[in-house]
């Protein structure tokens, strides 16, 4: 996983932010409940934009997150079964005919 340093970087902090902003909403929808009583309209339209801005940004990033992930796992899956099938390989004949290298 560490050969692909910089996007298993980027991975890790856009999940990080998805997961904070998705955390976020219960707390902006709770302020939006409290905001009701007042009937202040500017106020009311102002947080459920919020509220829709924080739900879009976090699906958003959790998408790419997702994306990010991808281009990291695939690559780091390749190569660890060509480290292990190559260990396999350089295994001496007397290895195989006695281990069973499936098990």
């Amino acid at each position: 996983m560490f050969r692909y340093k910089k996007a298993f970087c980027a991975f890790g902090l856009v999940l990080v932010i998805a997961t904070v902003l998705e955390n976020l909403t219960p707390y902006v929808y709770k302020i939006l409940i409290d905001a009701i009583p007042s009937q202040d309209y500017h106020l009311l339209i102002g947080i459920v934009f919020l509220f829709i801005g924080i739900k879009i940004t976090a699906n958003l990033l959790n998408v790419l997150s997702h994306y990010l992930g991808d281009k990291v796992l695939i690559p780091a899956a390749k190569d660890a079964r060509v480290t292990i099938f190559r260990r396999v390989q350089d295994l001496d004949f007397a290895f195989h005919i006695n281990k069973s290298t499936g098990a």
